[in-house]
């Protein structure tokens, strides 16, 4: 086989690779696609691949989450950090796969490397947050006859709310 061959096949069994990959994580979860999500996990997390079945629903992530800043002062900041850069932007999908990880069963990692990047950012005029929290509105299932009837899909009562932390700034740690 020629050195051109050679480089074709490998092309192709990459872009094989990478399609499957792309289905595999848009897909709806199944007993099939659990036996074959392992197989590409790593090549997922590397390159921040984080599609999902829901992706044209009302809300792709099924969640929001509001950075919470607590200053010196006693002033609090609240932002919903999904809203922090536009939809096609790369730093929106890094901080939307950080704040995938921002709950009770979150990754620690995930948690004190957003602790770090959001206490070290100089959100507000540029003071420094003593102290961090995350607050994460999960989506409640909402019926079509409710969205007909005026239920709104992120209001009180069709969102579960979930707290993490405080963490204060000076050692990322919760308390």
């Amino acid at each position: 086989m020629s050195k051109n061959k050679a480089l074709l096949v490998a092309l192709h069994l990459f872009a094989a690779y990478h399609a499957v990959a792309m289905v595999m994580f848009a897909w709806p979860s199944s007993q099939a696609e659990q036996a074959v999500r392992p197989a590409f996990e790593n090549y997922r997390r590397f390159f921040g691949l984080n599609g999902s079945w829901k992706y044209f629903a009302p809300s792709p992530w099924g969640r929001k989450t509001f950075l919470i800043e607590r200053y010196a002062d006693g002033t609090e900041r609240r932002e919903d950090i999904g809203e922090r850069h536009s939809l096609i932007s790369p730093a929106h999908s890094r901080l939307l796969t950080i704040a995938n990880h921002l709950d009770s069963d979150g990754n620690e990692s995930f948690v004190k490397g957003a602790v770090a990047y959001f206490c070290a950012a100089a959100a507000d005029g540029g003071r420094k947050p003593t102290e961090v929290a995350f607050e994460i509105h999960f989506q409640k299932g909402v019926s079509k006859d409710e969205v007909l009837k005026g239920s709104e899909l992120w209001s009180d009562g069709t969102v579960r709310k979930e707290k993490v932390g405080p963490h204060p700034c000076d050692t990322g740690v919760a308390h």
